[in-house]
């Protein structure tokens, strides 16, 4: 019951790859996740590792690691 109550977040782009079905659920549009991006003070797509949808509808834009290649488990716990 609890699950259907809560819902986790999405990774809706990782690694130069739009989730499609989860936009498409979701109802996330490219021109948003643009938005988000440039709003997080980027320029491109080319410095984003990934962005989530948060469960309060809210993108979180993740930066490309110098140190690092991040993985999709380093995104949620």
């Amino acid at each position: 019951m609890r699950s259907l109550l809560k819902s986790k977040p999405s990774l809706i782009y990782y690694r130069d790859d739009y989730d499609e079905t989860k936009m498409k659920k979701e109802r996330i549009t490219k021109i948003e996740i643009m938005q988000a991006i440039r709003k997080g003070g980027y320029v491109s797509l080319d410095e984003i590792a990934a962005v989530i949808l948060e469960t309060d509808g809210t993108l979180t834009v993740m930066q490309k690691s110098k140190e690092k290649q991040l993985e999709k488990e380093d995104f949620f716990y």
